[in-house]
Formats: C-alpha cells, sequence, structure tokens
C-alpha cells in the first residue's frame, strides 16, 4: 500500500485506499477531535506522525457511560519515499491524509 504502521496501537482505528487516481488515501477515526488538537508531521520524508490531545475540560463524572475515546494518541506511519502527502483534512470525525 505504500506504508506500514510503526508500533501495536490499535487507537485510532484507520483505513488505507486508494482513490481513481492512484492517490494513497489514509482515512483515521478521531471522531471528537478538533483540528487545533490534531497534528500531521512527516519527519525524514518517509516517517508521518499523526498526534491527537484529548479534551482537559471535561471530566469522567459527567457520563454514565462513555464509549467515545478522549485520550492523546500518537500513531506512526512510515511511507515509502514515492509517497507524498499533499493535503490534510478533517471531515465528519474522519481525519483525510492524501
Amino acid at each position: 500500500f505504500g506504508l506500514e504502521v510503526i508500533g501495536t496501537d490499535k487507537f485510532p482505528l484507520y483505513n488505507c485506499r486508494y482513490d481513481k487516481d492512484k492517490n494513497l488515501i489514509l482515512e483515521l477515526a478521531v471522531a471528537g477531535y478538533s483540528k487545533d488538537r490534531l497534528t500531521v508531521e512527516l519527519v525524514d520524508g518517509d516517517t508521518l506522525i499523526v498526534k491527537g490531545v484529548g479534551r482537559t475540560d471535561i471530566s469522567a463524572d459527567f457520563y454514565t457511560i462513555q464509549n467515545i475515546s478522549n485520550k492523546n494518541f500518537t500513531k506512526n506511519f512510515r511511507l515509502n519515499r514515492e509517497v507524498a502527502v499533499k493535503s490534510v483534512a478533517l471531515e465528519d470525525g474522519i481525519l483525510l491524509i492524501t
């Protein structure tokens, strides 16, 4: 696919696909995270680092059930050198990296 996951943490869940023009698209499920709490960085030309920061302004005391994650995370991907990151967008709780 042009990438591999570094590490074993399963959060956040992700999809990897190609569009009709054969561009690689990485989709990460980040429901509840706003743009200002997400960062995407390309390091050394082949390591994509996606980080999310959980909210600190809410308390577990407010919830009777809390299944939507609110934790800090780091997800690392190794990209093939020919894969370029062209855009990053947040749409409907999905972080799209193309």
